[in-house]
Formats: C-alpha cells, structure tokens, sequence
C-alpha cells in the first residue's frame, strides 16, 4: 500500500478501497505479484462485502490471481464459493484443478502458489530473486511431507527431477546431508548409484520440480548461479 500512496490517494480512499483500487488497476500500474498479495489482504477485513472482487478475479487469466481469490472465496464466503464454480467448472480451463487444491489446502495437506512463493523466496538460495521470476517454479513444483524417520527413495533415473529442501533435514549413506536450502539433483550423477535413501531426521518439507525451472533463473541471474552451484548436491 506504501508503494501506491501516491497512485491512489490516502485522504479518499480506506485501506480496503485502495486494496480494490489496485486489484482493479491496470498491469502497466500494479504487477501480477501486488495484486496477488492486496487479495490476500482483503480478506482479512470484516466491515465490507468484497464478494464480486473475488468473484471477478477466480477468472483472471494469471494462475496466481485465480488461485489467490479463489481460496479467498472459498473462506470468507463459502456459499459463494461453492454456487459460482460449480456454474464456471466446465467454461474455465483449469478452475476445476483449483477447486479440487483449494479443497485439499484446506486440510492442510497442500500449498497454493502464493505460500511456496512465499517460502522459496524465504531461502538464502533464491533471496536475490523476485517473486514473478520465482512464479514457475511454485506452480509447477509439488510438495512431499516427511515426518521424522520416513524415507525418500531417489532414482538417478530420473536425471531431470529436483528436490528442494525448504525445511527440515535429510541424511543418507557415507554421512551425506540435505539441509534447508540446498537441492538434491541426479543430473551429474558419478557415483554410480541408481538409487539413494534419504531419512527424514526431522519433519522435513521438500518440493519437487523439473531441472529446468532452475536453468531459466541460471540463465538470468548472475548471483543465483554461484549460489546455485554451492547449494545443489549431486553426489547420489
């Protein structure tokens, strides 16, 4: 809100109202990733129907609006939620995919976009990055749960898969370890290993993704690409 004071004028607009203003604004005024976040603030306020806000924006064209209002709907007005993409499911590509992890978010078992952003940003790794360039990687990225004692079996078939440790702690054979931040990769693989059991020595939260979401950022950012090369782990 800080960064548009001087867009959207503080002494006629509350908070809410400048949030909607800037969902509503053009993209050449307000990018993807602050529209995103004024949706998610939005929601915490009680004193005005923001219904048609987030009904408009669970058909936006961006993944991460779509997803941000559809949750959005889904806690504050749950009729709503229900009665509209129930009408939508079958016009907009995608929304059942949404509907189907908006449900699941809410047993706790699943992420949405804007909390791996929120996440993978949080790590020294990708801190030199903005959370657009980061925006492939979160939707097209899954989550694996560990608790404390479980295994993760790694083929070095799978040359082109990545694990990112977001949280916790791995440990495998010859004391090789995975700690929040670094990334499990096969692609370079010289040990001659097919496969690698990794156990979870704490509740350890990992996502699991395509080599080539981190080759984009390789290529654009100078400073990820040190950072990247000392924080993959090749050796399984």
């Amino acid at each position: 809100i800080q960064k548009y004071k001087y867009t959207f004028p503080q002494e006629r607009l509350s908070i809410e109202e400048r949030l909607i203003d800037i969902i509503n604004s053009e993209n050449s005024v307000t990018n993807i990733y602050s529209k995103t976040l004024a949706i998610n603030l939005l929601r915490n306020y009680k004193e005005i129907d923001i219904s048609q806000v987030l009904i408009a924006n669970i058909v936006h064209p961006n993944h991460l609006i779509r997803e941000t209002a559809a949750i959005s709907l889904f806690y504050k007005y749950p009729a709503l939620f229900d009665e509209h993409t129930n009408i939508l499911r079958t016009k907009i590509i995608g929304l059942n995919d949404i509907i189907s992890k908006v449900r699941i978010e809410d047993t706790g078992t699943n992420l949405l976009i804007l909390e791996k952003l929120k996440l993978i940003r949080s790590l020294h790794l990708f801190s030199d990055l903005g959370y657009l360039s980061l925006t492939d990687l979160a939707e097209n990225s899954s989550e694996i749960i560990l608790k404390e004692g479980e295994k993760l079996n790694i083929s070095v078939k799978n040359k082109n898969i990545i694990y990112i440790c977001l949280s916790g702690f791995l440990k495998a054979e010859q004391d090789l370890t995975v700690e929040t931040g670094e990334i499990i990769s096969a692609y370079n693989n010289v040990n001659g290993n097919t496969e690698l059991e990794y156990i979870a020595e704490e509740p350890t939260l990992l996502l699991k993704g395509q080599i080539y979401l981190l080759n984009t950022l390789f290529a654009e950012n100078v400073e990820f690409a040190r950072k990247l090369t000392e924080n993959i782990i090749h050796d399984i």
